[in-house]
């Protein structure tokens, strides 16, 4: 643990006591079962705005998630095509992404989220939780959670429609209705893109396209005892083409169709010191892929039940609420059903977990929690994982420190017990959880009235009884060994003028998998040194923006597949430009343009694939 007192000591020497004023709070809905503000949450976190979403002009949620301290992002080729990312060294199916709540990971795929398959369309805000999360939201949140959360309605009425163009005859379409008042409000919203797309491997010119269609709705009632009612409604359906493989250019395709759904009731009592909820909710996801005259198909579904119960009681005789105590219980049924031209089989897993998180704030600086979970599930050994943080803000510098340890956890996958077209992947029902233990540090600070803030964050991860390939790849073992994922994240955000705000981040990460008598342990498709940078600057009386932004990923170990099988190679580093910029003609039109990779870097991400090289897309907005 040299290398914490290493940090601790720098810490000192370069955060000096500087003034800093007092800046709003900004309230977090995943870093706990309740609401709570970000300066007193001992979890890292990174917040992505409604403004700078709007800024970025980006296609996909991927792009922006990519400049977030300790995120990487694997694409597999043309868009539609396997988007995977990967937090703090972990694996894909290590990162639980919520949609407005609602847990959107795929019961098929390894259990990961299609990062590939979400457009900012309709994306209002994100919240990025770094670090194990499991006692909060069960398993798939061994290294953290994204919860991506849409728009909601404002007061009256709005209607949105926005169109983009671009190149490989990209286009888009969309529309937004929107309509509120005092006690109800519901948005609804429509999305629909295509495109010609590229050739996804190193290999022929065959294009592989991609078509998609969503629907958004997100609707709320408020009673006049204070109690709300809430629904959202996601539904989507897209056709994707690939390849076979990295030495094939022939013909795959993907026909997906999705729709999640959650409803809850929120009341409190005791002059709103007892708050409670129920929600329900149910995720339906249908796949289909066919290659040449193979067609198989992949169902799963979700549902949930969730009752909260939180009761918050003051410390003190000043009437406010500095401690709160939370209790969850949940019942999760997934179903998953498997049909190829050899096999079909059904599964069901049932779950039940029980929740439980204490807040403390005390001495006005000081804020600790502790949450616990317990899972008890029929078909492997009930896992337990827990959650300690402490931070501290100085009263006069404004510098935070936080601390935390936490366990996590990742059940194994449909796949992984039950075995795809079983022939070819044999299932292991002996298959044990993933467990992790993580320790994390961190030091903030504001800098000329908060014209700059720097956060520096070093963290820890131990991975035990990981699921792995056998040696014959045709099945899954639970490693003997213990990986191990070290790393510093720096993130540095910032305005030099009013007009002009930057960012800058970097992540270095060391990360080597728990597996005995390998010759080279480093993980796949995790960087050494990764850093992204952004410069956004508004001009022309507020008309006009120009952001420019760069992301850097450093060398990194793959698998080549075309090569024997699976023979590790090392991919260069590379450094990608993007620039965009928009101008409001009027106060209800806006017109804007977006190159990505602007100066054509060759590169790639995933070994075999292609990459997209320079590209130019251009739209519009206009609010009525």
């Amino acid at each position: 643990m040299s290398f914490m007192r290493v940090f601790i000591l720098l810490s000192i020497f370069l955060f000096k006591p500087v003034m800093a004023e007092d800046s709003l709070p900004n309230i977090s809905v995943t870093a706990s079962r309740t609401p709570i503000e970000v300066q007193h949450s001992s979890t890292s976190i990174s917040i992505i705005t409604a403004e700078e979403i709007a800024q970025s002009k980006a296609v996909y949620v991927s792009e922006l998630l990519q400049s977030v301290p300790g995120l990487n992002i694997s694409r597999t080729g043309a868009p539609g095509n396997i988007t995977q990312l990967r937090m703090r060294g972990g694996e894909a199916n290590h990162v639980l992404v919520l949609i407005d709540g609602v847990e959107a990971n795929r019961l098929s795929s390894g259990s990961e989220f299609r990062f590939d398959k979400i457009s900012t369309e309709q994306v209002e805000r994100i919240e990025v939780l770094r670090g194990a999360q499991s006692s909060l939201w069960g398993s798939d949140a061994l290294s953290g959670v994204i919860n991506i959360i849409t728009k909601r309605a404002k007061k009256g009425r709005e209607i949105t429609l926005s169109s983009s163009l671009g190149q490989r005859d990209y286009w888009r379409k969309g529309l937004s209705l929107g309509y509120g008042e005092d006690r109800f409000d519901i948005q609804l919203g429509a999305d629909l893109v295509r495109t010609d797309g590229i050739n996804s491997i190193r290999l022929g010119n065959e294009k592989d396209g991609f078509n998609q269609k969503v629907v958004n709705l997100k609707s709320y009632y408020d009673f006049d005892n204070g109690a709300e009612l809430g629904l959202v409604f996601h539904y989507k359906t897209s056709d994707g083409e690939s390849d076979p493989g990295t030495t094939s250019d022939g013909y795959a395709e993907d026909d997906e169709k999705e729709y999640l759904s959650r409803i809850f009731y929120k009341w409190n009592l005791w002059q709103s010191r007892w708050q409670q909820q129920l929600a329900y909710s149910v995720v339906d996801q249908k796949n289909k892929n066919k290659q040449a005259s193979s067609i198989s198909k992949y169902n799963g579904k979700k549902h949930k039940w969730m009752y909260q119960s939180t009761f918050k009681l003051p410390i003190s005789n000043d009437n406010i609420d500095r401690q709160s105590l939370t209790f969850a219980v949940e019942r999760e049924r997934d179903n998953y059903e498997q049909i190829t031209s050899s096999s079909s089989h059904k599964q069901r897993i049932v779950n039940y977990g029980y929740v439980a998180e204490y807040r403390l704030g005390f001495m006005d600086d000081f804020s600790f929690s502790a949450s616990g979970r317990a899972d008890d599930n029929d078909e492997f050994k009930n896992s337990k994982t827990y959650r300690l943080g402490l931070s501290y803000i100085h009263p006069d510098w404004g510098t935070k420190l936080h601390i935390a340890h936490a366990t996590g956890v990742k059940n194994p996958t449909f796949t992984e017990l039950f075995g795809w077209a079983p022939a070819n992947f044999i299932g292991n029902p002996d298959l044990k959880a993933e467990h992790s233990k993580d320790w994390e540090l961190g030091i903030s600070q504001g800098f000329f009235d908060e014209k700059m803030n720097l956060t520096l964050t070093l963290f820890q991860q131990r991975l035990k009884d990981e699921v792995t390939s056998n040696a014959f790849y045709n099945g899954s073992i639970n490693s003997d060994g213990e990986s191990k994922r070290d790393g510093l994240e720096l993130d540095l955000q910032g305005n030099l003028l009013d007009d002009i705000r930057y960012g800058f981040s970097y992540t270095y990460l060391v990360a080597a998998e728990g597996v005995s008598g390998a010759d080279d342990k480093t993980e796949v498709r995790r960087p050494k040194h990764q850093w992204s940078g952004l410069l956004n600057y508004v001009f022309l009386e507020n008309k006009a923006n120009l952001q420019v932004s760069a992301d850097h990923i450093g060398k990194h170990r793959n698998v080549d597949w075309g090569i024997g099988s699976g023979t590790r190679v090392e991919l260069d580093d590379y450094l990608l430009i993007n620039m965009a910029m928009s101008y409001a003609v009027a106060s209800d039109v806006e017109l804007w343009g977006r190159v990505t990779n602007l100066f054509d870097e060759d590169y790639t991400e995933v070994s075999g694939y292609n990459d997209e090289g320079t590209t130019i897309y251009a739209g519009f907005e206009i609010t009525l």
